[in-house]
């Protein structure tokens, strides 16, 4: 560094600067002696400052005159970098880095003395604290009389309570910036601005990493991405700052965000000129006045929201490395950043004049008088107005390049748009549920984030409304599913960037009232849901896959009801997005049943029972609303009466699958019988109808020896029951007495499973000819197709018409969760359900089902009669 050409020596460059500071004039009063020579001009740092430090500390016990000490070595190497600055041709960048190394030095030395004083008492046992510096500080750019704008975050310790945790750091932080800002001779050391903090003055002074992570995914607004763009460790555990460095990454350099969020910078400065500089000082305020430093600061910062998640060469703290950075990717010409780089040295060097002079934080350049030509002589200017003409050219190229740039995103913002909602059953109903999306609401405040992220979602959310069988009900949910997310703002940026999970989470809001209430009550499920493997089918492996890292809670039966939850959600994702058919969601359905009955008797020591489904269940063809029929064999009934409880019960989490064990010997007596009790029943005793039960029969968990006797030796009974010879009269006596006492609807038409040609009708007829030719196939569709070879004219049909009356059944049941046997009564959900099977209007769907259900009919029939 050499001597401004004005200053021939060091003394003499020295006593220029004392006349000219108030600061330095005033610290030579107070007793601070420098040797002028040439180690004046020496740049120090922490090394020389701890050398200087330590022995002044040792021996002083009293915690108050450490901090005189530390406030007058801080003050004495203020003057000597506001005399550098001053006397010599470095560059400003030097003196603001050596400023902002000299803060982070002095918190640095004052949390030592904290943590030191917590002792080994301290709660947590390892203080892992990081202080961070955001605004000038973060960005190594502070000046003379800057505050400190600081942040204060902790790591949990696991092995400590959270809320002790929480009270030590926000203690032991409170004490640091009382430090800091208390009183000394030497004057106070900083002002500190906690205010950045999530939440401001109302949130915790400390908060742990994983706090700040929740709190800026859901709730950070532009203006705190801003602010976390110049974060830097000022002083703690650097590990800390690595973690929080990497969250603050992915938050301030999103891939998603647009151009009209940063729409909001103009009018966060807009508003900034109005009410803290005021109309009077707009064209002296070097820092907040048009065309001053936070133009450029604001420009700047700007591209880097935009584009640093592609260009990591903008993820900068440091104004002036942005800015360069920004000319190297043609973000801005050279030209244009060789200007705002000269415009931000020169105001930054005038804001240091000022500051050095008044020695108060103050960045207003005086409007006349002996302070503005002081200022101006100290700058080269030969007058005071010429500093002024120059300052106010200054401010019209950066606010030119500030324009040029924010005019065109203001005016391509999105406007609100006049929704209608004529297409909905009840549209005022459906107005004030979208008023409540939009935050329209008593009690909740709509932040800028999250009316930005509601707007750019708002026509798509519209546009796929209009092509939902039930609009009212899936925004009504929709609506609901919202309010209980936690976060408007990250679930609105998340849909908008991902249509096809917006498609699908109101597709299922769209087609069950029962998806969408499980939805409300654990928001998180849908989320975790999307990232599984939906394209793939499931059995009880890749289910027990899934659930074991959910069972670390201790909660095993906990986790698997909210596990079983989420896999419904899966399997109806799997479902609107034709993934899968229907019958291979029956066996993945089933396959969930079946790894819960093997999870819940592992859970009660895995007695010695076998689990033989029976029905639906027994025939892999479970569908929503399911209860599992099964027979428990075993000599346990303690053991079969837990698992028929737990297997029932119904939680805050949901239930598992409700069993039904009214199909065991006679209906009544113990929940599990030996095999050999069932061979005696099924020999003797069974009736007609659980002979025909028996057919479905399916091993499903537990015991495999067990299973093993058990079909071993009631599977011949059964073929041999088969053989008596009034089967045919006796399923037909059966069948009609279904017919005519089950049509609770009162309308024939309605009942798609009990009545003429409907679900039992495919049923029967397959079961009556696997009894009559003693043919054992739980399964349906796979019976279907061994029937044929006898039945090649009906066993279509009848495939054909089981595929149809399932699928309307199994609309029917994801609504409520619910076994349904009848159409509804309702005109209106009728008309629904014609529309998810492509009908415009309800006849044509009638027509189509009384089509079916009369070809069903003729082929059983044909199949009773042959």
């Amino acid at each position: 560094m050499t001597l401004r050409p004005c200053f021939r020596t060091i003394p003499e460059a020295w006593n220029a600067y004392i006349e000219y500071s108030h600061a330095a004039e005033s610290a030579l009063r107070s007793g601070l002696a420098y040797e002028i020579n040439e180690n004046l001009l020496e740049w120090t740092g922490p090394g020389r400052w701890k050398l200087t430090l330590d022995p002044a500390w040792a021996g002083v016990f009293s915690h108050r005159e450490k901090v005189n000490i530390l406030a007058r070595l801080k003050l004495a190497e203020l003057i000597r970098i506001g005399f550098i600055e001053f006397a010599t041709d470095a560059s400003i960048e030097d003196s603001t880095r050596a400023l902002s190394h000299l803060a982070d030095f002095c918190m640095g030395r004052l949390l030592s003395i904290h943590l030191q004083d917590a002792g080994s008492s301290g709660k947590p046992a390892r203080k892992q604290l990081a202080v961070i510096g955001l605004g000038k500080l973060g960005g190594l750019e502070l000046n003379f009389s800057s505050d400190v704008d600081l942040m204060f975050v902790y790591e949990k310790d696991p092995d400590s309570d959270g809320f002790s945790q929480q009270e030590f750091y926000n203690r032991l932080c409170e004490h640091l910036a009382r430090d800091l800002m208390q009183e000394t001779p030497s004057g106070k050391m900083y002002r500190v601005d906690l205010r950045l903090r999530p939440e401001g003055d109302s949130g915790p002074l400390a908060r742990s990493l994983g706090s700040c992570e929740s709190y800026y995914a859901a709730y950070g607004e532009i203006w705190e991405r801003l602010s976390l763009l110049k974060a830097r460790g000022s002083a703690g555990d650097p590990g800390v700052f690595y973690e929080f460095r990497n969250m603050q990454q992915a938050f301030c350099y999103s891939r998603n965000l647009l151009p009209e969020a940063v729409a909001e910078i103009p009018h966060l400065k807009e508003r900034t000129e109005k009410e803290l500089v005021g109309r009077e000082n707009l064209e002296s305020h070097v820092k907040l006045g048009p065309g001053g430093i936070r133009d450029i600061e604001f420009l700047v910062q700007a591209h880097q929201l935009l584009h640093g998640a592609r260009y990591p060469i903008l993820q900068t703290g440091q104004t002036l490395k942005a800015l360069q950075a920004m000319a190297q990717l043609d973000f801005v010409g050279k030209e244009e950043a060789a200007l705002l780089r000269d415009a931000y040295l020169f105001w930054r060097r005038l804001e240091h004049r000022i500051q050095i002079l008044e020695h108060r934080q103050t960045h207003s350049l005086p409007d006349g008088g002996p302070a503005l030509e002081k200022i101006a002589r100290s700058l080269d200017f030969s007058s005071g107005a010429a500093l002024w003409v120059e300052q106010l050219r200054r401010r019209r190229v950066v606010r030119a390049a500030y324009d040029a740039f924010f005019d065109p995103i203001r005016k391509a913002s999105p406007v609100e748009h006049a929704f209608t909602f004529e297409f909905c059953h009840e549209p005022e109903r459906a107005r004030r549920n979208w008023e409540n999306l939009g935050g329209v609401q008593e009690g909740f405040h709509r932040g800028k984030r999250t009316e930005h992220a509601f707007r750019r979602l708002a026509p798509a959310l519209h546009g796929r409304l209009h092509t939902l069988v039930r609009p009212d009900l899936a925004l009504a949910q929709f609506t609901g599913f919202v309010q209980v997310y936690g976060s408007r703002s990250l679930l609105f940026e998340t849909l908008a960037e991902s249509p096809k999970a917006l498609e699908v989470l109101l597709a299922i809001f769209d087609c069950s009232r029962y998806l969408g209430e499980a939805l409300k009550a654990s928001p998180e499920v849908f989320e975790e849901t999307a990232r599984g493997d939906l394209d793939k089918p499931y059995g009880v492996g890749e289910y027990r896959r899934d659930l074991e890292p959910m069972l670390s809670t201790g909660d095993k039966l906990g986790s698997l009801r909210l596990f079983k939850r989420q896999q419904m959600v899966r399997l109806l994702i799997r479902r609107i997005l034709q993934l899968a058919s229907l019958r291979e969601l029956q066996q993945e359905y089933t396959a969930l049943a079946d790894f819960s009955l093997q999870f819940v008797l592992e859970h009660l020591g895995s007695p010695r029972l076998a689990i033989i489904g029976l029905g639906r269940h027994g025939g892999q063809e479970l569908g929503f609303g399911s209860d599992l029929d099964i027979l428990m064999v075993g000599e346990n009934a303690d053991s079969a009466s837990e698992l028929a409880k737990i297997m029932g019960e119904q939680t805050v989490r949901g239930n598992l699958f409700p069993v039904d064990v009214r199909l065991r010997p006679y209906g009544e007596g113990p929940l599990s019988s030996p095999v050999t009790r069932y061979v005696e029943y099924y020999r003797d005793h069974a009736q007609i109808w659980e002979i025909q039960a028996l057919g479905k029969a399916r091993f499903a968990a537990g015991d495999t020896e067990l299973a093993g006797e058990f079909f071993q030796q009631v599977l011949p009974v059964w073929r041999e029951r088969c053989k008596f010879p009034g089967l045919k009269d006796d399923l037909l006596r059966m069948r009609t007495r279904i017919e005519k006492e089950r049509c609770k609807s009162g309308q024939p038409a309605l009942e798609f499973k009990t009545g003429a040609g409907g679900v039992m009708d495919v049923e029967f007829a397959l079961q009556y000819w696997q009894m009559q030719n003693g043919i054992f196939e739980p399964n349906s569709y796979r019976a279907l197709e061994l029937l044929e070879k006898a039945h090649p004219n009906e066993a279509p049909i009848l495939r054909k018409g089981y595929d149809f009356l399932r699928l309307v059944e199994s609309w029917l049941r994801i609504d409520d969760n619910m076994s349904l046997s009848h159409l509804p009564v309702d005109v209106e959900t009728r008309t629904c359900l014609a529309r998810r099977f492509g009908f415009e209007a309800l006849p044509g769907f009638e027509a189509r089902l009384a089509e079916v259900r009369l070809g069903v009919r003729k082929a059983f029939d044909a199949i009773f009669a042959g």
